[in-house]
């Protein structure tokens, strides 16, 4: 789907770039990211956990509403 000469998505977390690939991150991403933010616009949504695991991108999100703030702690 995405050209090997593609250029990278850049991710900052916490002032960290952090390169995503197109073809290989961001496919696999995608997979979980759709739903996570469909579930997240929820007015009953409370808490999620997330596994990210790509070729070259692999963390663990654990997210929870507390009031009007979303929260997400990554590893």
């Amino acid at each position: 789907m995405y050209s090997s000469e593609s250029e990278d998505a850049v991710l900052v977390w916490n002032q960290v770039p952090v390169p995503l690939t197109y073809r290989y991150d961001i496919a696999v991403l995608l997979q979980d990211l759709v739903p996570l933010l469909e579930g997240v616009r929820r007015p009953e949504f409370s808490a999620a956990e997330v596994f990210w695991g790509s070729d070259t991108f692999s963390a663990e999100w654990k997210l929870a509403r507390e009031g009007g703030d979303l929260r997400i702690r990554a590893r």
